[in-house]
């Protein structure tokens, strides 16, 4: 009896040393109810933690029942030596989100690993002087395994890892003047032997605006309801509820914005050096067909769409902007660069933000997507 009883405590254990490799928490300092993991992975999928823990995805307002995010991840892209197309990506289109080796997920964690909290309110219990706001998360994760650590499960299609490690920071406050947006600021550092040559980077959003006291979750149409766009002066791709029926119920957007990056060259952006860009891509969830919208399967699809935005092409306003803007499944991609090639041991910071807001109301209809609907996103 007593061997049973400690393979029963050694497979426990086991398992729990497993399960901390992949950690979540969400958003309490800001309005906004945000579920950010330790692999640098937003929302939730309305799986897991949302089910078992009752962790929002992304609330806004974060008392409220309205969504807007169902998962999102950062993705990073460059030139091996110069020649090899590669791409490593945080999260991509899945219809359940994160699983332990799914596809499209690629980066991991060391056994044990944790999302680290701490505050910059004395009367917090995780008050550290070194915060930077009202709540960070902190975490460390690499895109070098192509096995799950602690596991044998393979990282699917994980075949050219980039060798890169992401410390990843999140940011958010209380103060009324600033409790509508998370800060992800990420350091991305080259551990590897091997040259990153005309290196990208973006934050991938699969967003969903819905309001779940009014549309269950899954139900139908529950994921083909979202208009998008994107202002090229904030470097800015946005979402709001596109359905004229139900929209009345959200009137809100959410938003994944460009903040800025510094590289060996210095601080990097589009306002500063026009050969430094912001690409906007958008596709159809999980669609390999359509030809200007398709999701882009392998790395070298993800690095065109990272280096190549729809607003460079000369229809992106006239028909490319109402097109999206028309109720449908869509994700959407914010890359930047070139960066400065990303020799071993060299790194890049760079950050984006979740920026969420009100839509105004201008007595036009949701799709119409007015300037006047947008004033207090773009405020």
């Amino acid at each position: 009896m007593k061997i049973l009883y400690a393979v029963i405590i050694a497979v426990f254990s086991t398992n729990l040393a497993y399960a901390q490799s992949f950690d979540e928490k969400y958003t309490t300092a800001s309005n906004v109810g945000l579920t950010v993991s330790n692999l640098g992975i937003i929302g939730n999928a309305f799986n897991g933690s949302f089910d078992l823990e009752g962790f929002p995805s992304c609330k806004y307002p974060k008392d409220s029942d309205i969504e807007h995010i169902f998962d999102g991840g950062l993705w990073v892209g460059a030139k091996i030596n110069g020649v090899t197309d590669a791409v490593t990506t945080g999260a991509l289109d899945a219809s359940s989100g994160y699983s332990t080796g799914r596809a499209g997920f690629e980066f991991s964690a060391p056994v044990g690993s944790q999302l680290l909290e701490k505050s910059s309110l004395f009367d917090s219990p995780v008050f550290d002087p070194s915060a930077v706001s009202h709540q960070d998360f902190i975490a460390d994760f690499a895109d070098t395994a192509i096995i799950v650590p602690g596991t044998n499960t393979p990282i699917l299609d994980h075949n050219d890892p980039l060798d890169i490690s992401v410390h990843m920071e999140s940011y958010n406050w209380n103060f009324p003047f600033a409790d509508y947006f998370v800060i992800l600021n990420f350091r991305i550092t080259n551990i590897g032997n091997q040259n990153l040559e005309d290196v990208y980077i973006g934050y991938w959003t699969d967003c969903i605006v819905r309001n779940l006291s009014i549309t269950n979750v899954g139900s139908s149409g529950f994921f083909s309801r979202g208009g998008n766009g994107y202002i090229d002066s904030l470097h800015m791709a946005y979402e709001f509820d596109a359905d004229p029926n139900l929209s009345s119920f959200t009137s809100s957007y959410v938003s994944t914005k460009f903040l800025g990056a510094t590289d060996k060259t210095g601080f990097r952006h589009p306002k500063l050096d026009t050969n430094f860009r912001s690409h906007y891509s958008t596709w159809q969830f999980n669609n390999s067909s359509d030809p200007l919208y398709f999701f882009p399967q392998d790395d070298f699809a993800r690095y065109a769409k990272m280096s190549n935005g729809l607003n460079f092409l000369p229809q992106f306003q006239s028909q490319i902007i109402p097109n999206i803007r028309t109720p449908s499944n869509r994700t959407h991609l914010v890359s930047t660069g070139p960066y400065a090639n990303l020799a071993p041991g060299d790194y890049i910071d760079v950050a984006f933000a979740i920026v969420l807001a009100k839509k105004a109301n201008d007595g036009q209809p949701a799709p119409a997507d007015t300037d006047e609907q947008k004033s207090i996103l773009i405020q």
